[in-house]
């Protein structure tokens, strides 16, 4: 096999985002970039440097559609969701380049370079209410995040000691398992004139309650530039943007990657 350089996997990424955005722009399939991926389009105009993923999120009606339709539409690129691939064990999708290998510090399959999506889930009209919903999620998703972490030598001795007692209760339970049952949840809300959504699946319970946002920030949509391509995103990323990192246009000093431990492969 041969290593992938960290440019090599960006220009990867962004093969599969631009396929992503010609298939949701010819079926009219709503998408926007999401999290540093917004971030870095507005700030960067492209990757946040310190970065190495896309992410990007769909309203629930549109995901769905994306996960019935995109399988017959791409040869070169693999869906991968609950929906779609037995082995998976994400509450969310990923489009990935089946030529790579990304061997990642997790508990999953591990599958090529990839772009994240996330499904849009409706809340409720009351702020308290809606983030008691999303509250009632958050010790599956502990297990979750419990099963799914492997033990890092980032991790302090104590840390990777309270981990390896942790996964033993945990045992008995599989990470789809626990995956179907967050995805399973996130869809129980049907109102969808709702005016808070969230972006249910895909954080941690802390995360997930700063994701509970006004439905109207996601009622309409633009293009930007992101590395010489045009991505969409939605027109009220300020406001989105502002409730996520507050000062936004100020980069955190002596930042370095996430994801430096995880190896990459043309296979």
């Amino acid at each position: 096999m041969k290593l992938i350089s960290p440019k090599e996997l960006k220009d990867i990424q962004l093969e599969i985002m631009k396929h992503v955005h010609q298939f949701c722009e010819s079926n009219l399939i709503n998408y926007s970039l999401a999290y540093g991926s917004l971030l870095g389009a507005i700030r960067h105009k492209g990757f946040i440097p310190w970065d190495d993923d896309i992410d990007i999120v769909m309203p629930r009606k549109d995901y769905e559609r994306f996960l019935q339709l995109y399988p017959k539409h791409s040869d070169l690129y693999k869906l991968h969701s609950l929906e779609t691939d037995p082995n998976y064990a994400y509450a969310f999708a990923k489009v990935s380049d089946p030529r790579t290998l990304l061997i990642e510090n997790v508990n999953t399959q591990n599958i090529g370079i990839n772009i994240d999506i996330f499904p849009l889930d409706n809340a409720f009209d009351d702020l308290q209410q809606s983030q008691n919903y999303t509250k009632k999620i958050s010790l599956l998703k502990y297990l979750y995040r419990l099963k799914f972490l492997k033990p890092s030598p980032k991790n302090p001795p104590w840390k990777r000691f309270l981990m390896k007692i942790g996964k033993f209760f945990v045992f008995p339970l599989t990470l789809r398992k626990l995956a179907t049952k967050i995805s399973s949840y996130a869809k129980t809300n049907t109102n969808q004139n709702s005016k808070y959504v969230v972006m249910m699946v895909g954080t941690t319970p802390q995360a997930t309650l700063r994701q509970i946002v006004d439905r109207s920030w996601f009622n309409s949509y633009t293009t930007v530039p992101f590395e010489g391509t045009q991505l969409k995103i939605i027109k009220e990323f300020d406001k989105y943007l502002s409730h996520e990192y507050g000062d936004y246009m100020t980069p955190p000093k002596n930042k370095t990657s996430p994801h430096t431990l995880n190896k990459v492969y043309w296979i």
